[in-house]
C-alpha cells in the first residue's frame, strides 16, 4: 500500500484490494473517506481533483464551476433526471462508497424506497405511521399511496408489513430492522394474511406482476422478521 498525497486530498492506494481510499476535505470531509475502484480512479484520474463532502456524506468536487458527484463520474451518468442509487443504503457513511459495484441506476420511486429513515421519523420504521393510536403502513405504488394495514397493535407490525410488501414490489429497498422477538407468531401470520390480501388487490389494480408462490412462506421468511 501506498500514500500519494495531493493537496488538500490524501489518495490511499491499496493494490492487493483493488480500491483507492480518498481523504475528503472541506468543512464536512474532516474524518471521512470515500472508496472507488482502482481502476476508475486510473480511468477518471480522480486525483486530478479536489474532492470534498457535503453535510449528507456525498464526495463531489468542482470542474468549470459546476458540482460534480463522484459517484456520477464513475457511473458517467450526469443528466440530474437519471437517478443513481447506492445499492447498501445510504445511511452514515454508506454514500461515501462509490465502488462501481455498488451503485446502479434506478427510478425516483426505487431511491426514495432505498434511503434512510427520514430525521422527522419519530417511529423509526420506514413507511409506517401512527393513526388514532394503532399503526398503519403505506406504500407509494404508481404514485397512489396504498395501505398494506392501518390498524396494527404495534410498529413493529406494520414494519414488518413494509418488509413483506416491498420484496413483492421491488428489487430495490432497504427492509426495517424489528428486534428479534417483538413479535408473536400469531401477529406475524396475521400481518402476513393482511398483506397477501393487499398485494392481490394490487396486482390486480395496477397489473403488477406479484410472485406466484407469495404464499408459500418459509420458515425463514416467517420467523426472519429482523432479516436486513
Amino acid at each position: 500500500m501506498r500514500k500519494n498525497k495531493v493537496e488538500p486530498n490524501v489518495f490511499v492506494i491499496s493494490e492487493d484490494e483493488g480500491l483507492v481510499y480518498i481523504h475528503l476535505s472541506g468543512k464536512h470531509g474532516i474524518g471521512k473517506v470515500s472508496v472507488v475502484d482502482l481502476s476508475d480512479f486510473n480511468k477518471y484520474k480522480l486525483d486530478k481533483y479536489k474532492w470534498c463532502c457535503t453535510k449528507d456524506n456525498y464526495a463531489y468536487t468542482v470542474i468549470g464551476g459546476k458540482v460534480v458527484y463522484l459517484h456520477r463520474m464513475v457511473m458517467e451518468v450526469f443528466d440530474s433526471s437519471i437517478m443513481i442509487d447506492h445499492k447498501d443504503g445510504s445511511e452514515g457513511e454508506k454514500s461515501l462508497v462509490n465502488r462501481r459495484e455498488n451503485l446502479r441506476e434506478c427510478t425516483n420511486m426505487e431511491n426514495q424506497l432505498n434511503s434512510k429513515i427520514r430525521i422527522d421519523n419519530k417511529i423509526g420504521y420506514k413507511n409506517v405511521s401512527e393513526n388514532g393510536g394503532k399503526y398503519r403502513c403505506l406504500i407509494r405504488v404508481n404514485k397512489n399511496k396504498e395501505s398494506f394495514g392501518t390498524r396494527y397493535d404495534k410498529p413493529e407490525m406494520a414494519a414488518l408489513a413494509y418488509n413483506i410488501a416491498i420484496k413483492e414490489l421491488t428489487d430495490v429497498y432497504q427492509l426495517n430492522e424489528i428486534p428479534e422477538g417483538s413479535l408473536s407468531q400469531e401477529e406475524i401470520d396475521y400481518v402476513h394474511s393482511v398483506v397477501d390480501k393487499r398485494l392481490k388487490k394490487i396486482n390486480s389494480k395496477y397489473a403488477i406482476s406479484v410472485n406466484p408462490d407469495f404464499n408459500k412462506w418459509t420458515d425463514k421468511v416467517k420467523k426472519g422478521i429482523h432479516t436486513t
